[in-house]
């Protein structure tokens, strides 16, 4: 018979679905339930007894998973752990295409249980003229044999076609299918992936409200944290799955978890400016026992991230506006370091104050400098009224050049702060800093700004000397290019290349010799 084109158009394709089905499918193997004890036709061999009785692979419910072991008669009998166990309700492994194998790998294994983090595989020990299957655990095949439970590190692992995908992987793709099929697997609810991320947590972060829906349902925990210390709630605050986070809050999560960085659920909400969270949050305030520092902490969080909305519903909660972290923080400064001017001109509009200072000394306007934004600097030097000839400003530059925020320094150059102010305590320069610290692009910056390559600090070292005294070889370079002293001494009558020797700065001290400099 001929098959026109079109026929087999049609034909050739269909072909293709169903030899691949056949070849490369899905295994035809899974779980039923005895019924009445009787063993299916199809049902998978386990091994047998000592004394030749034929057994087949059972499962039976333990705690809130499943354990594998055997089949015989009407019940199956199986190892928690430490003895024999036997029940007359269970589930049989029927189908066909898997094989017995001496292999540590677990990547083809045949799940037979779990409990809530770990998968349990089908493994089988061979033994005194039987083979007795069991469940993996730990590295141990757990068996009974004789009425008794025992465990061994020699054993055999059922391999086949996985049935289903990882419930890690099924909960990444938002496969509501393939998670309901690895649970329905025995995969175990909790397991998690290389960072400690359950697929609950998963789900959450990436807003699959279905997936996180089943999860729940079929009882996965919600206050398991990663190796972060983040929980499923922390991971759909912060990527804004408000759904997400309601079903979470509805199951009565533990809202006083820190991760490593110290935050809550609350204050990553209120980080990254989900309005609508946070004011859930403080509707459930008492309930969730937020604390007055985890309030004040997440003001300072939604300032940082310029979240005025969040800010604002703070505020009418009776968070104060000068309330500080441990280090000294108010909100403006935090505003500073996120560089969000909108969040420091509400709270200025607010009465925050300009003139605050932290632990380590910083205003507002020091930390714009720090954080390196030539806008927040801007804005706090119109809003403070600071000139170039202000102390802050000469302070500012100071800082830039120390810590190497060159956006912070090429700005305030521009603006005129002289280049070669010097703190009144200790007689630093801009130069003098970024030599001493190593800035070798600051250290350019303020050279080619026609700073003086020579000024003392208040014990004699210029900037070349402090580059050599700490083996800042690449801006030792920068200053000899730009015709620093090589000659000049300190109050203690040391040299640039004195300073090297005394030091042991072996590669400084060869630098400033080439160039000729003498102790």
């Amino acid at each position: 018979m001929r098959i026109s084109k079109f026929e087999r158009k049609i034909l050739v394709p269909l072909f293709l679905i169903a030899f691949s089905a056949t070849i490369f499918g899905q295994p035809s193997y899974d779980w039923v339930r005895a019924r009445d004890g009787r063993i299916p036709e199809d049902a998978v061999s386990g091994g047998y007894e000592d004394n030749g009785r034929k057994t087949y692979i059972c499962r039976a419910r333990s705690g809130e998973g499943y354990v594998s072991g055997k089949a015989l008669d009407d019940r199956c009998y199986y190892n928690p752990g430490s003895r024999e166990r036997s029940v007359s309700r269970f589930e049989i492994l029927v189908g066909g295409r898997l094989s017995w194998e001496d292999t540590r790998s677990t990547s083809r294994a045949v799940i037979g249980g779990s409990n809530d983090e770990e998968n349990y595989y089908i493994c089988r020990v061979t033994i005194s003229g039987g083979q007795y299957p069991g469940s993996l655990r730990n590295g141990r095949c757990y068996y009974t044999r004789n009425n008794r439970g025992y465990s061994r590190r020699d054993y055999e692992i059922l391999l086949g076609r996985r049935r289903s995908s990882t419930l890690i992987n099924a909960a990444s793709r938002g496969n509501y299918r393939s998670v309901r099929a690895a649970l329905r697997d025995g995969q175990a609810i909790n397991q998690r992936d290389s960072s400690g991320k359950t697929a609950l947590m998963i789900a959450s972060e990436k807003g699959y409200s279905r997936v996180v829906r089943e999860l729940l349902y079929e009882r996965a925990s919600i206050d398991l944290t990663d190796r972060a210390g983040n929980t499923a709630l922390m991971y759909a605050v912060k990527n804004g799955r408000s759904e997400i986070a309601r079903q979470l809050l509805n199951e009565n999560p533990d809202l006083g978890i820190r991760n490593d960085d110290g935050d809550t659920a609350f204050t990553l909400a209120a980080a990254a400016g989900q309005l609508a969270i946070v004011r859930e949050f403080m509707e459930r305030r008492d309930s969730a026992g937020i604390s007055i520092d985890d309030a004040q902490r997440a003001f300072r969080n939604a300032a940082y991230g310029g979240h005025t909305g969040v800010l604002g519903l703070l505020l009418d909660s009776g968070v104060s506006i000068e309330s500080r972290s441990a280090e000294g923080q108010t909100a403006l400064m935090a505003a500073a370091a996120g560089r969000s001017v909108s969040a420091a001109k509400f709270l200025l509009n607010n009465d925050a104050n300009l003139n605050a200072v932290d632990n380590r000394g910083h205003t507002p306007f020091l930390t714009a400098v720090d954080a390196n934004s030539k806008k927040m600097i801007e804005f706090f030097m119109t809003e403070t009224q600071i000139d170039a000839n202000d102390p802050e400003a000469q302070n500012g530059l100071l800082l830039a050049a120390r810590n190497g925020r060159k956006n912070s320094l090429k700005y305030l150059i521009e603006q005129k702060v002289d280049l070669n102010g010097r703190n009144p305590d200790d007689g630093f320069s801009a130069l003098m800093w970024a030599a001493r610290e190593g800035n070798k692009d600051t250290a350019e910056i303020i050279v080619k700004a026609g700073a003086d390559l020579n000024l003392q600090n208040s014990q004699g070292m210029t900037a070349l000397m402090l580059a050599a005294a700490n083996s800042k070889n690449n801006t030792t370079k920068v200053l000899i290019k730009a015709g620093a002293d090589l000659g000049m001494r300190d109050n203690s009558g040391t040299t640039a290349l004195g300073w090297a020797i005394k030091n042991g700065h072996k590669d400084t001290r060869k630098t400033l010799q080439k160039a000729g400099a003498k102790q």
